[in-house]
């Protein structure tokens, strides 16, 4: 056990040493009567924290140039613009954040007729890469080693930056510029989308972004002010009030892609919360209301769709179904509008039993199968429910055992798709995700809390956590935390299902109990419930005879044992 804390220990400071390295504030040069601009986060999420900043030239015996405390914001930010007054050229930067030294930094100021200079050479015919190019190779031109010095460009970074896509070309070449702050606006958006494309995680590209955020100022806004007018639409806000776990779930799809303008990488952004958002609902009025609410970015003819004599047909035909991306939603309402407006719908049968999924195939499902309170048997199974799925999943070929659960289901909207066309059944489910199947199967009342401060009352997944949380299906990791992105494991499964069919008053047939090869890794909170369950056929092992307790629960398995519960209830 000792051992165990002391390496937990280890673990944690290991962690806080990284952060404190991905936490170095950073300086940009924007010329003027405020040349320089530094900004940083302390890491910690409090306000009034000291940092001072002290200035010294590069003299063999420092000269102190300039030395100010500030104070952090709320969220534990600073930000501070700079220069100083008697003289130019090298000087130093170094920052202490509640005393904690910050490796220090090395800036340049330049003279008038050195920026002029700069000027004159970023707007004649020679383009920014070759300036840098020519300072590289030729250490003996003045002119472009000094433009790089004014500029604060490290050539090196630049080159390597630029290798990949050519990214930091395509957008500084060609451009005239009147002041340093108009090109520095340029090369920091520049420096960001490059780093987002060069950044190998997706926790990675938070702390780019992050650092984006941060380094906003008034020159920066005021040239891309179309820009900052985008961040204001609602996925905007919606991604800003993210915990960084759900941030970096959207960001893995966005960060290795090479982006060549502010709008396109948040294009990608938005477009990731938004089909997030979207696909949290299995009710098509739901994931419509989603749609109407993010609008301002969709730019979907609502108003239009409104006027349709079959409205409702037309918003359950679209919104029944869930998407992988943004252009699949609007080429989808665009197409099925058309036919609604052009009367293509008209002569369709328009009872219950219609396949407004636009499937040939309607399919019938059992929900009996006995072992329930007495009520019923498998031999004597209750009334068959027709089922219409929305969609076709087409990599289904590996789990036919699966099915049949699948379909059934995600026709019922307690399960849906990764996209319109794939259910993924092989990957793995989080907890959340699980809690909010069983609710909805079950049909078990939402219900509101503040329990877990990882599942506060914004979250997604709060008003299924907290019903779960009351019919006793579910407990947190501890008293405070409820970990909902992180994956189920078996034998978490085989508990909430234990539980569920308590909550549902369910007896399951007493059947001598199935013994798993690996029965004892099972926890000593799931014990009964492995045993019960697979006793009743609800669960099973995953071959040779081992029940597997740790591990990651997939899709296709979630899909299976809820079905399963559903013929007992």
């Amino acid at each position: 056990m000792k051992k165990a804390v002391t390496s937990l220990l280890v673990c944690i400071l290991a962690l806080f040493m990284s952060l404190q390295v991905m936490a170095q504030p950073t300086l940009h040069y924007q010329g003027g009567d405020t040349d320089f601009l530094l900004s940083g986060s302390t890491g910690t999420e409090r306000g009034g924290q000291i940092v001072t900043i002290k200035v010294t030239d590069t003299a063999t015996v420092p000269n102190v140039l300039f030395m100010r405390q500030i104070q952090t914001d709320a969220s534990g930010s600073y930000q501070f613009n700079f220069s100083w007054d008697n003289g130019f050229g090298d000087g130093v930067v170094t920052v202490s954040e509640n005393n904690v030294l910050k490796t220090p930094v090395t800036i340049y100021k330049s003279t008038e007729a050195e920026v002029t200079a700069a000027l004159n050479l970023l707007n004649g015919a020679t383009s920014i890469t070759e300036i840098i190019a020519d300072a590289t190779a030729d250490p003996a031109d003045a002119d472009a080693l000094s433009a790089m010095k004014t500029l604060q460009i490290n050539p090196v970074e630049f080159k390597e930056k630029n290798q990949k896509s050519g990214l930091l070309s395509a957008f500084l070449d060609g451009h005239q510029y009147t002041t340093i702050n108009d090109f520095m606006a340029d090369y920091m958006v520049a420096m960001l989308l490059a780093n987002c494309e060069a950044a190998t995680s997706s926790d990675e590209l938070l702390e780019i972004m992050k650092e984006a955020e941060r380094a906003k100022h008034t020159w920066y806004e005021a040239k891309h002010q179309p820009y900052v007018d985008y961040t204001k639409l609602k996925a905007g806000d919606t991604f800003r009030a993210y915990t960084d776990v759900e941030k970096t779930t959207v960001l893995a799809s966005v960060f290795g892609k090479c982006f060549t303008s502010f709008g396109a990488f948040y294009d990608a952004i938005y477009s990731s919360v938004v089909i997030r958002e979207y696909n949290k609902y299995y009710n098509y009025s739901e994931r419509y209301n989603v749609v109407a609410n993010y609008n301002d970015f969709l730019n979907l003819p609502l108003d239009t769709y409104d006027d349709l004599t079959k409205y409702e047909d037309f918003k359950e035909e679209v919104f029944s179904v869930a998407y992988s991306d943004i252009d699949t939603l609007k080429s989808t309402c665009d197409s099925v509008y058309t036919s609604y407006a052009n009367g293509l719908r008209d002569d369709e049968d328009d009872d219950d039993d219609d396949d407004r999924g636009g499937h040939s195939t309607n399919i019938t499902v059992n929900f009996g199968g006995g072992g329930g309170s007495g009520s019923s048997s498998k031999d004597e199974p209750k009334e068959d429910m027709p089922v219409k799925p929305a969609v076709t999943f087409t990599d289904l070929q590996n789990y036919q055992w699966a099915e049949e659960a699948i379909l059934a289901l995600a026709s019922k909207g307690v399960i849906a798709g990764k996209s319109a066309n794939a259910f993924a059944p092989g990957d793995s489910i989080t907890r959340a995700e699980f809690v909010k199947i069983l609710v909805g199967a079950l049909a078990i009342p939402e219900s509101s809390g503040e329990q877990y401060s990882d599942v506060p009352a914004s979250h997604w997944a709060a008003p299924y956590v907290y019903a779960a949380v009351e019919a006793g299906i579910v407990n947190g990791i501890s008293p405070s935390e409820f970990c909902p992105d992180k994956t189920i494991t078996r034998q978490e499964m085989a508990a909430m299902c234990m539980r569920a069919l308590a909550y549902k008053q369910v007896t399951l047939d007493s059947k001598k109990p199935i013994q798993f090869k690996d029965q004892a890794e099972i926890a000593g909170f799931a014990q009964e419930a492995v045993e019960k369950l697979s006793s009743a056929g609800i669960i099973n092992g995953r071959g040779d005879g081992a029940f597997a307790p740790l591990a990651n629960m997939t899709r296709a398995e979630g899909a299976k044992i809820v079905y399963s519960l559903l013929g007992r209830v």
